[in-house]
């Protein structure tokens, strides 16, 4: 079952990011709100936010819908812990005994554990098997915005009763419609992100205006802003993206920018994402099933409150497409063997689909 987009992509090329200022520190957790919000790379995380013409009600049905979308239940609440001080994000199972997230979910110096909650079983990490991305570790404030905010872990045992999301592979992801799942704060465009204390899983839906591309093999990014059906909060129309600091840019040493204009359209159950998301699944289906394609990353807004999780907040997500060699590398046989057999069946099923048409 497909996610409708709000348009039909229209690509074009364009350059994109100058290099980033640090980005601003926040001490919260990316969550889920019909609404949106911005990422740092301390330990932070985003949140579900949604128009306010929809309940946290229908995003929590949405989110635990695992009979119509399988792969939703590959998602589970991170646990970090720093010493003294924990921690929460998103993450996203994706080979039985290993799990998906955020780079900036930890500190690499500070982390002393790390755990995953999903299906009612909290199930530990091996000790020190956390791995950010190469890049990530070379200079957190430049690849927050290069797209190289990904991270996996190993766990102690094998998940048992849930299936692992399957990696989207391709390139096709502009103008295509998505899912985003997250634990973080929640709320409605209304009221802005809340506390979400028993860390209950919202969905909302967008549509990916913007593919920023990186050098080949050193990132990427996808980004959906939040609309209300008003001009105004239409952040993502014409062709321009947005840094950390809310300044727009068409250009991106080193880079490129694939853009489809936004529209006004509200979608279902549109929304962004808000502290304690971070790390989040992007979940797309393109002819057969969900796939992973994005990892919630940070978020801005240049319409509202630069990092309040509002209306026009625009949302970018690790583009997974561009890790799944590091995952893959990352991820030891048997996991990646099954991480592999099951990215060659949605192909191969994709493929099938394709030849039928």
């Amino acid at each position: 079952m497909t996610f409708p987009s709000k348009a039909r992509p229209s690509p074009r090329i364009a350059s994109l990011f100058p290099e980033p200022p640090i980005p601003k520190l926040a001490a919260s957790a990316k969550g889920i709100v019909l609404a949106a919000a911005l990422f740092a790379f301390v330990p932070q995380a985003r949140a579900i936010v949604v128009n306010s013409s929809y309940t946290l009600t229908e995003a929590a049905a949405l989110a635990a819908d695992v009979t119509g979308y399988p792969a939703f239940g590959a998602t589970g609440l991170v646990q970090i812990q720093e010493g003294a001080s924990s921690y929460l994000g998103t993450g996203t199972l994706v080979a039985p005994d290993w799990v998906l997230t955020a780079a900036h979910n930890w500190n690499a110096a500070a982390v002393t554990a790390l755990s995953f909650r999903i299906g009612g079983t909290t199930y530990a990490a091996q000790t020190g098997q956390w791995f950010q991305n190469p890049q990530w570790i070379s200079d957190p404030n430049v690849s927050l915005t290069q797209g190289a905010d990904i991270a996996l872990f190993h766990l102690d045992r094998p998940v048992t009763g849930i299936t692992p999301a399957p990696l989207y592979t391709g390139s096709l992801e502009l103008g295509t419609g998505v899912a985003v799942i997250g634990a973080g704060l929640a709320g409605t465009s209304a009221i802005g992100p809340r506390p979400n204390p028993s860390a209950t899983l919202y969905a909302i839906r967008n549509t990916i205006d913007r593919v920023i591309t990186e050098t080949p093999g050193n990132g990427g990014l996808l980004a959906c802003d939040f609309d209300d059906g008003t001009a105004t909060h239409n952040s993502l129309s014409g062709s321009a993206v947005y840094d950390t600091l809310g300044t727009s840019t068409t250009t991106v040493p080193g880079g490129s920018i694939s853009f489809l204009s936004s529209t006004t359209f509200v979608m279902t159950l549109e929304g962004t994402t808000a502290s304690g998301d971070s790390g989040g699944p992007a979940f797309a289906d393109f002819g057969n099933g969900l796939q992973l394609v994005g990892v919630a990353s940070w978020g801005v807004n240049p319409t509202g409150s630069l990092y309040g999780s509002g209306l026009g907040d625009i949302t970018y997500f690790t583009r997974v497409s561009a890790f799944n060699d590091w995952i893959t590398a990352t991820v030891p046989e048997p996991s990646s063997a099954l991480l592999l057999l099951a990215s060659v069946i949605v192909l191969f099923g994709t493929k099938r689909a394709g030849q039928r048409t």
